[in-house]
């Protein structure tokens, strides 16, 4: 089981490599599930825990992600 601060810092850094990954248009759209996938890809290649599906989405939504 993680601490409570490991899980805070996997929230921050999905955040930072989405604003990094990822920009606002004026028009178009990428589906959740492509985002997720390449989070997930991005994670694999760093060696790094994702985060679920449904916390990646929560928490992307409750910061002021992109979608």
């Amino acid at each position: 089981m993680e601490t409570h601060g490991a899980g805070d810092k996997r929230k921050r850094d999905a955040v930072s490599w989405l604003r990094q990954t990822f920009y606002v248009a004026g028009s178009g759209s990428v589906p959740k599930a492509e985002v997720y996938a390449a989070y997930l890809s991005h994670c694999y290649e760093y060696l790094q825990e994702p985060l679920s599906r449904a916390v990646f989405g929560r928490h992307v939504v409750h910061t002021g992600g992109l979608f």
